[in-house]
């Protein structure tokens, strides 16, 4: 058995009420886990991507591009895949401005968007920020 104690690590909700979606970071020196876990379809359905530091320094940088209201800059189509992408985003009623971070992996039925609050996308970008600090270089 391989146990693993992670330094830091945060669990948000989705915005929606009615929606079960979490996202979990976490972050050891091994490196930054996302995992996306979706109760919504029957049974759980649930996403992990591995992150080195400079990828999550870069998602970081990309909410927080997001949060000043700037087009983030996110990788183009002809990106490998899978990679994650940082948008704006609105909700009806009532009306409030969000981020949303997805994962496109080129299968739509294992992709996923997390759309957020401003503030958890705030959140968000801090606790990925701290990667700099706990991942190990030679696991980055």
């Amino acid at each position: 058995m391989n146990v693993t104690y992670p330094t830091h690590c945060g669990t948000f909700s989705n915005w929606h009420p009615d929606d079960s979606t979490t996202l979990i970071v976490l972050i050891s020196p091994a490196g930054v886990q996302l995992q996306h876990l979706d109760t919504n379809r029957i049974g759980a359905f649930m996403t992990c991507a591995s992150l080195s530091n400079a990828e999550a320094l870069d998602v970081a940088g990309r909410l927080n591009q997001a949060l000043r209201g700037e087009r983030a800059s996110n990788p183009g189509d002809d990106e490998e895949r899978p990679h994650l992408l940082v948008t704006r985003t609105t909700d009806g009623e009532p009306y409030r401005d969000g981020i949303s971070l997805s994962i496109d992996t080129s299968d739509w039925n294992r992709d996923f968007d997390f759309p957020m609050s401003t503030g958890t996308a705030h959140d968000l970008a801090n606790l990925l920020m701290q990667a700099k600090d706990f991942v190990e270089p030679a696991a980055a």
